[in-house]
């Protein structure tokens, strides 16, 4: 029990931290313009959900690979 009682004390605000940073970059996203209002907002929800990580991935790939394809055409 000593054991995950310290992971907790040493994990927990590495994890906050990273959540924070996390939302930082999606605010600052969306000030630049790169994510709209519904892109970001899906992105923060999304942090919220075990496991949706994974379509917030599949979500970007496909979102950065249509910009690419949007600028090599003009």
């Amino acid at each position: 029990m000593l054991a995950v009682i310290t992971a907790v004390r040493l994990f927990g605000p590495m994890h906050g931290f990273a959540f924070v940073a996390y939302v930082w970059f999606v605010l600052h996203s969306l000030g630049a313009g790169l994510l709209s209002r519904r892109e970001a907002g899906r992105l923060v929800v999304a942090a919220f959900f075990p496991g949706a990580g994974f379509l917030t991935a599949r979500f970007l790939t496909h979102r950065i690979t249509e910009t690419r394809e949007r600028g090599a055409r003009g």
